[in-house]
């Protein structure tokens, strides 16, 4: 080796961009959960129709956040872009739904709608920022070279 000659870099490598390790974590707690829950459901309630619309926009949502966590390519970017805000309308409009349907007299209405908006914000907030995201014309999964991608 000739300590006067220039080292060589090898120019044409590209490192292949991931997503942290906390959201495939984080995708396959909410998948167990969305699946625990949602057999549960099945089981031992009688379900209404804003559970089976509930479930059918979770489980389209979970696709984006699996897509987004291990940075596949699902769908285009318009599409999660829209499904998003479907996703959040969907989501507020069904649960004050599902509290005003089942809500008793003998339970404070404004106390158990609180603490259930607030834990399903707390575990869904994540899920909301994975699709935004996705939705953006971002450069992991869209695209090869990094560019922006009309779709």
């Amino acid at each position: 080796m000739d300590p006067c000659r220039p080292p060589k870099a090898d120019l044409d490598y590209h490192a292949v961009e991931t997503r942290s390790v906390w959201w495939k974590v984080y995708f396959l707690v909410i998948l167990v959960l969305t699946a625990v829950t949602s057999f549960w459901e099945l089981v031992e309630w009688n379900l209404a129709w804003y559970d089976y619309v509930g479930t059918a926009t979770m489980l389209i949502a979970l696709l984006g956040v699996f897509g987004f966590a291990f940075c596949k390519r699902i769908a285009s970017p318009r599409f999660w872009r829209a499904y998003f805000y479907v996703l959040l309308l969907t989501d507020i409009v069904l649960t004050y739904v599902g509290f005003v349907d089942g809500s008793s007299e003998s339970i404070p209405l404004d106390a158990v709608f609180f603490d259930a908006v607030s834990v399903a914000l707390l575990l869904y907030l994540p899920i909301y920022f994975a699709l935004y995201m996705y939705g953006s014309q971002s450069r992991i999964p869209w695209t090869e070279s990094g560019a922006t991608l009309d779709q």
